[in-house]
C-alpha cells in the first residue's frame, strides 16, 4: 500500500509522519517537525504562507507517492461538547442539539458554519448515555486545506488529538485493548482526560492546569472521580503530550500507584517498525510521548463516528 502522511498541528510545532501500512503492520518511513507552531485561530495570510511553505518544504523531501493526507488538531482548539445520547436518536435530533450548543457558545454563527462529528460514548456505570460532539469550524477546515495546497492535495481525514491518541494506544497496546484505561495528555495549560473500556470511549474531560508541576495532584483528584462516576476499576493510566516531563511523569506515576493503578508513558512506536537511521531513531525516542496523535491520525479510528454534514 502507498504511504500515509499524517500532520499533527500541536501547540508547540507541527509534527509530520509518513507511515506505510503493510501485512505486518505500520512502518515508519519518516518523522519530521516544523520550527514554528500553527494556530488556526490567529493565522493571517502571511502566517499561512509561511506555515504552508514550511510544510511543503518538508514533505517533498520524502520523495514518495503517498495515498492519504490526514490532519490532527489539538483538542483545545476545537469546540467540543458532551450531549445527551440515547438509542435510536436521529441525526436530525443530533443536529438540533448541536445547533443549540453553537448558539450558546457562538451566538453570531450558525450550524452551517461548522462541520460536526458525533462520537457515541458507551454508557457510564450509572447507565446514562452520552455523546461527544466535536464541532469543527469550516473556516479551520479550509485553512487546513490551504496548508497543504502546495502539494496539490486536500486532506482526507481530520481528527482531534485525544481521540487520535486512543487509536495510537489501541494499535500499540493490543494486550490492553479490552481493559479499562485512562489516557492523560499533558500540555502546558491543559490536561485531556479520557477513558477507554473494551476499545470504546466512555468519558472525556479537559482540565485547566496551573502549570504542570501539580500533575500528581490532578491525577490524585481525577481518578477517584472516574471510579465513583464512570467505572468500577481502572487497569492502567498512560501519559503523553508535549508538557510531559520526567518529573511530572514520576509525580503522576506515584499518585496512580498509590491507588494500585499501573501507570506508564505512552509509546507511540511500540508496535511500529522502521528502517530509519540510528540518529532518526533517537529523535523518535525523544518525541515518542508527544507524537501519539500523529501516529494515531494515520490509522483508521476504532471508535464510531456519526457525520452530520
Amino acid at each position: 500500500m502507498k504511504p500515509i502522511i499524517s500532520l499533527f498541528l500541536n501547540v508547540d510545532r507541527t509534527y509530520i509522519a509518513v507511515l506505510e501500512p503493510g501485512p505486518k503492520g505500520l512502518s515508519l518511513l519518516y518523522l519530521e517537525s516544523t520550527k514554528n507552531p500553527i494556530n488556526l485561530e490567529l493565522m493571517d495570510e502571511d502566517d499561512m504562507i509561511v506555515a504552508a511553505s514550511e510544510i511543503s518544504e518538508i514533505i517533498p523531501n520524502f520523495g514518495l507517492d503517498y495515498q492519504t493526507i490526514n490532519i490532527t488538531l489539538p483538542a483545545e482548539s476545537v469546540m467540543m461538547s458532551q450531549i445527551p445520547g440515547k438509542t435510536g436518536i436521529s441525526n436530525e435530533q443530533l443536529k438540533q442539539l448541536i445547533a443549540l450548543e453553537i448558539r450558546q457558545s457562538y451566538p453570531h454563527f450558525s450550524f452551517t458554519d461548522f462541520t460536526p462529528r458525533v462520537i457515541p460514548f458507551d454508557p457510564k456505570k450509572t447507565g446514562k448515555h452520552t455523546m461527544m460532539a466535536v464541532i469543527y469550524s469550516k473556516n479551520d477546515l479550509k485553512l487546513c486545506n490551504e496548508l497543504i495546497k502546495p502539494l496539490n492535495r486536500q486532506m482526507d481525514n481530520i481528527e482531534i488529538s485525544q481521540f487520535a491518541a486512543h487509536t495510537a494506544f489501541l494499535y500499540n497496546y493490543p494486550e490492553k485493548a479490552n481493559k479499562t484505561v485512562v489516557l492523560l495528555s499533558i500540555q502546558s495549560q491543559f490536561m485531556d482526560i479520557s477513558l477507554i473500556e473494551n476499545k470504546k470511549p466512555i468519558y472525556y474531560h479537559l482540565v485547566s492546569l496551573q502549570g504542570t508541576k501539580n500533575i500528581g495532584q490532578v491525577v490524585e483528584d481525577e481518578l477517584p472521580k472516574l471510579l465513583a462516576e464512570q467505572v468500577d476499576k481502572i487497569d492502567a493510566v498512560y501519559l503523553f503530550g508535549s508538557g510531559l516531563t520526567k518529573e511530572n511523569f514520576m509525580s503522576a506515576w506515584e499518585s496512580a500507584m498509590a491507588m494500585d493503578i499501573e501507570a506508564g508513558r505512552l509509546n507511540a512506536f511500540r508496535m511500529v517498525s522502521t528502517n530509519m537511521t540510528p540518529r532518526e531513531r533517537e529523535y523518535c525516542t525523544r518525541v515518542g510521548h508527544i507524537v501519539a496523535p500523529c501516529i494515531g491520525g494515520a490509522l483508521k479510528q476504532y471508535h464510531n463516528i456519526i457525520r452530520l454534514n
